[in-house]
């Protein structure tokens, strides 16, 4: 698989742009990238802290994405 000088695969920058037409907030995408990767790997448990941050990531954007609708609508009015 090709790399780019920041490392991300070119299979990953597609799926990155792709999901940014979409205008999806970059922490979903991020945390779902995470997941996939882990997916992959039968033996791999994810440590409680690790999946907490995750979870708290999560909250976060589903928050930030609320206030954003909001404010949009807002504006609308």
């Amino acid at each position: 698989m090709s790399s780019t000088d920041d490392g991300l695969s070119e299979h990953t920058l597609k799926r990155l742009r792709r999901l940014e037409e979409d205008d999806e907030d970059i922490d979903d995408v991020v945390n779902r990238l995470i997941d996939e990767s882990t997916e992959t790997e039968d033996d791999y448990v994810m440590p409680e802290e690790e999946y907490e941050r995750i979870e708290e990531g999560r909250r976060r954007s589903k928050k930030k994405s609320k206030e954003r609708m909001k404010q949009l609508e807002d504006a609308d009015l």
